[in-house]
């Protein structure tokens, strides 16, 4: 398994540095994993290093070590975020969305802003911007596809009738939806995305990857043993990882 969603700059920022990367590649090595990406948040592009993260890799031979970067995607940003990704020789980009205009819908200082919703009204404006953020075709994976859900607010109704033509769209441009293990660490206590939506990933052969999204060594590969199984009983038997923007599938 990979890890395919790190972020060792947080939400502090600093510098790329061996000191500072070495534990998430100890930590997954620990865990059992063939290897894990960095892909921190692009507001810190200027900070990451490719050439760190080329030592970690001559470093540990054994153990895969990707180059990602996490977009956060508001529907205007396609040329800036063009040229920002092109900076870097990244392995893939992470398309994900934090922001219904200028709400920080995550951020528990701001959930209640929820209360100014009708929540189905919510997700369906949210899922309307993931899909503008798939249709740029500027990103390979992602990222907590369901996260309009981690204050455990829920849709009323058939939740995949709203999901399902993201997910084509998702299927159409050739990219994979991570199965992030972060929320369970948060309110809704269930992983990104819901079952109902990995079992539709699986049905329409959308390639699934796994991730912790860590913001420290210690959370690389959280829940992983909790989520494999889930994802085998489902019929789950490869996951998929990018190298070099190219998809690469194995069986786990």
């Amino acid at each position: 398994m990979y890890d395919c969603h790190t972020h060792p700059l947080g939400h502090e920022g600093g510098d790329y540095t061996i000191e500072r990367l070495r534990p998430f590649v100890e930590r997954g090595m620990a865990a059992g994993l063939k290897g894990l990406a960095f892909t921190d948040h692009e507001w810190y592009h200027r900070q990451i290093d490719a050439e760190v993260v080329e030592r970690l890799r001559e470093e540990y031979p054994s153990f895969k070590v990707l180059l990602g970067l996490e977009v956060d995607y508001k529907p205007g940003r396609e040329e800036e975020l063009r040229e920002i990704i092109a900076e870097k020789p990244y392995d893939f980009v992470i398309g994900s969305v934090h922001h219904l205009g200028s709400w920080e819908f995550d951020h528990p200082d701001y959930r209640d802003k929820y209360n100014r919703w009708d929540i189905n009204a919510l997700f369906e404006e949210y899922f309307t911007v993931v899909a503008q953020a798939v249709e740029t075709g500027l990103f390979q994976q992602v990222g907590h596809f369901d996260l309009i859900k981690v204050f455990g607010y829920r849709y009323q109704g058939e939740l995949l009738e709203v999901v399902e033509p993201v997910l084509q769209k998702i299927k159409e441009q050739g990219m994979v939806v991570e199965v992030n293990t972060n929320g369970l660490n948060k309110p809704v206590q269930e992983a990104y995305p819901t079952r109902e939506i990995i079992q539709r990933c699986l049905a329409l052969d959308i390639p699934l990857t796994l991730s912790s999204d860590a913001h420290e060594p210690r959370q690389v590969g959280q829940y992983f043993n909790k989520i494999r199984p889930l994802l085998r009983s489902m019929g789950c038997r490869q996951l998929a990882h990018f190298e070099q923007k190219k998809m690469v599938i194995e069986d786990f």
